[in-house]
């Protein structure tokens, strides 16, 4: 009997630990990114925004890219509280703005409601929907846009975002 209860206690308590192990993601406030994105230069968007508001951000951009003539920036990464890490890109003549986010491991259903509503915040006129894989969020008819993809791995919750034609 002590055996059965010393397991069941063990089995509560490791759930508890695997629960604490999933990061809890804020939600983000829509109006509050669209009117400081409105504000600020065009690599510092929705996404930075975001993180910007909700994550502390002490760290110093690496990685810094530059366009062929040295002195224009044209992507960087840069860290955030809990190790969330930012990326975005956008060089060359024909760019396409491409970004990733990686955050502690997170729940599928925050990470959808997460891309959905930053989404909105950028203001588009485009239709985005999930796609079949439920994985891929992107314009209805598969159509120049944003489209956003969702990696999960053991422990870190990947959002890669491309927009363009």
């Amino acid at each position: 009997m002590k055996k059965i209860n010393s397991m069941i206690i063990l089995m509560m308590f490791s759930s508890l630990i695997t629960a604490q192990e999933v990061f809890l993601l804020k939600d983000p406030d829509v109006k509050k990114i669209q009117n400081l994105t409105n504000e600020s230069d065009y690599l510092e968007a929705s996404i930075f925004t975001y993180l910007n508001m909700n994550y502390n951000n002490d760290s110093k951009k690496t990685n810094v890219k530059k366009e062929p003539d040295g002195v224009t920036e044209c992507g960087y990464t840069k860290e955030f509280s809990y190790n969330i890490l930012y990326t975005i890109q956008q060089c060359d003549e024909a760019p396409m703005l491409t970004e990733k986010v990686i955050f502690p491991k997170t729940e599928l259903t925050s990470l959808k409601k997460w891309v959905e509503l930053i989404y909105l915040s950028t203001e588009t006129e485009i239709s985005n929907v999930w796609y079949k894989d439920k994985i891929e969020y992107g314009p209805k008819n598969k159509e120049a846009g944003c489209y956003y993809s969702i990696t999960q791995t053991e422990s870190q919750s990947i959002i890669d975002i491309k927009c363009g034609s």
